[in-house]
């Protein structure tokens, strides 16, 4: 709504806790206010409500945090276990944001369970079928109203893998 990428936190020698907007030709700093300094966050844009939505990382609970071009709110500290490297997506045909996997901090082992935001609660979907995995990618295909995962760290010792699954909000 707003033209712009958010960029939050990350690691360069020290954690960080800084906001930032590109709009297609600059970065802009918003705020250094809000989640503390983290690395291994997800975060997705809630298209409905106007708000990008942040869990977790590698520091903090298992906090879920939104922005809304202005300010950082703390929006719940109950949910998934805490957890970092999760993928999350909007879901706009269901208007839920869509968590799945991790790598859970304690003690560090990936974690295969599906969760959604509705932006008030967390609701644990499923376990799933296909394995525990963390650093995956998942997107929103609008056309066939699915959500689309690739890839992934799974596993000890770790290892890379192609493949390709599909959430349509019940398995």
């Amino acid at each position: 709504i707003r033209g712009v990428t958010v960029l939050f936190g990350g690691f360069e020698g020290t954690y960080h806790d800084e906001t930032w907007e590109w709009d297609g030709s600059n970065w802009t700093l918003r705020a250094s206010a809000g989640p503390s300094a983290r690395t291994g966050q997800a975060m997705a844009y809630d298209s409905a409500r106007g708000v990008t939505v942040l869990f977790r990382g590698s520091i903090g609970g298992d906090e879920t945090w939104e922005w809304n071009g202005e300010a950082w709110v703390l929006r719940a500290t109950t949910g998934p276990s805490p957890r970092r490297y999760p993928a999350l997506t909007y879901d706009s045909a269901r208007g839920v944001i869509v968590l799945f996997g991790g790598e859970t901090v304690d003690p560090d082992n990936e974690n295969g369970e599906t969760w959604e935001w509705d932006g008030n609660t967390w609701s644990f979907r499923a376990t799933s079928t296909l394995k525990p995995r963390q650093d995956h990618a998942m997107a929103y295909d609008t056309g066939r109203a699915v959500i689309v995962l690739f890839g992934g760290e799974m596993g000890f010792p770790s290892y890379d893998n192609g493949e390709t699954w599909e959430w349509n909000g019940s398995s």
